[in-house]
């Protein structure tokens, strides 16, 4: 077996994707048959990747990734590259249910690629959330602006459907990672980045909607909080035919949402099973 790239003083005890899953098929209470499909529809580039219990957190976690490379072409290693197996057990089983078998083929293909994998995984974090009910169309064409696609079509009973583009940002963070090496205190300085930097590329996927024919928007994944009114005044600024909301999340169940229309915002809270928060934001004064 591998060893994974983490210091020891971190690593509780070791073991292999393939028993992890297996342990949580069992613990999950699953058929054998269920736990047999979820350990096969493990990458075969992650097979074989080193699992850990986390001492820190007692998570047991999987080696897999490349490490964040700055500009200065010094490596940041962490979590990014050490994700929880059941987050990729959740993952997989979600895809297994929700894309087509030529989706999923693809899908499982891209997935062990090391410089996507985190990418790749945070295009669920949303649809985790979604009742059985919602039916789900993954990469919709048809919909984005010129040929591009939109990463999710929802179709909610009785409600409009809903397109969500799910962006994972992390080059803020980078950014943040070197003012912190380089600034004259030790202290890591607070985020002085242009936020409508997190909004880069949204408003030329989708078309101009109404939007009570069509709710179009964007769940991102950042690693930085972002400062609150600069962020809603980016936010203002992008065009509201395109962009009816914006949702600042992870894999928890709280949020940060823009969305100008109180309707809209109280359907997306009930349809992805989510509340509200500061944890995203702070203020700079």
């Amino acid at each position: 077996m591998k060893k994974p790239r983490v210091p020891g003083a971190f690593i509780g005890d070791l073991s292999s994707l393939t028993k992890i899953f297996k342990a949580i098929a069992t613990n999950r209470g699953l058929t054998t048959r269920e736990a047999i499909t979820a350990t096969n529809l493990i990458p075969e580039a992650l097979r074989f990747s080193p699992c850990f219990l986390d001492k820190l957190t007692g998570i047991w976690r999987y080696d897999f990734g490349d490490p964040f490379v700055l500009y200065d072409e010094s490596l940041v290693f962490g979590t990014h590259m050490w994700l929880p197996v059941e987050l990729l057990f959740d993952v997989l089983f979600c895809a297994y249910k929700r894309l087509t078998s030529d989706q999923l083929t693809n899908y499982l293909l891209r997935l062990g690629d090391p410089s996507r994998h985190e990418d790749l995984l945070i295009e669920f974090s949303p649809i985790l959330r979604l009742s059985s009910e919602i039916a789900t169309t993954y990469e919709a064409e048809g919909y984005g602006e010129g040929e591009s696609n939109v990463d999710w079509l929802l179709s909610p009973p009785n409600s409009e459907p809903i397109l969500l583009d799910v962006k994972n940002r992390k080059l803020d963070l980078l950014d943040q990672f070197l003012e912190g090496m380089y600034g004259p205190t030790d202290a890591m300085p607070a985020p002085t980045h242009d936020t409508a930097l997190i909004f880069r590329s949204l408003e030329k996927k989708f078309k101009p909607n109404d939007v009570e024919s069509i709710i179009q928007g964007a769940w991102i994944r950042t690693l930085l909080k972002q400062e609150e009114r600069e962020l809603q005044a980016s936010f203002s600024q992008l065009d509201c035919t395109r962009i009816h909301f914006a949702i600042l999340g992870d894999w928890k169940d709280d949020v940060y949402l823009l969305c100008d229309n109180s309707l809209i915002r109280e359907k997306l809270l009930a349809i992805f099973n989510i509340r509200e928060s500061n944890r995203f934001v702070f203020n700079r004064n």
